[in-house]
C-alpha cells in the first residue's frame, strides 16, 4: 500500500467514523476499496492468526 496511501486511508477512516461505532470488518472493507485489492489474505494473517505471520506474497510480510 505504501506510507502515503496508508496515511490517506487512516485520515479517511477517521473522517468517516469519528465518534461512531465501527468494527474490524468496516476497516478491512475500506482498505480494500482504497487499494482496489483483495486484502483478505493480508488481514487474515495479521489480525486473525496468532504470532507474527510468515513471509508470503499474500500478506505483505517482508523478510529482513
Amino acid at each position: 500500500m505504501g506510507d502515503g496511501a496508508f496515511v490517506r486511508l487512516m485520515r479517511d477512516w477517521l473522517a468517516r467514523h469519528r465518534g461512531g461505532t465501527v468494527g474490524t470488518a468496516d476497516f478491512v472493507a475500506l482498505a480494500g476499496r482504497a487499494t482496489g485489492q483483495d486484502l483478505a489474505g493480508f488481514f487474515r494473517a495479521w489480525l486473525y492468526t496468532p504470532g507474527r505471520p510468515a513471509a508470503t506474497s499474500g500478506n505483505g510480510v517482508r523478510t529482513p
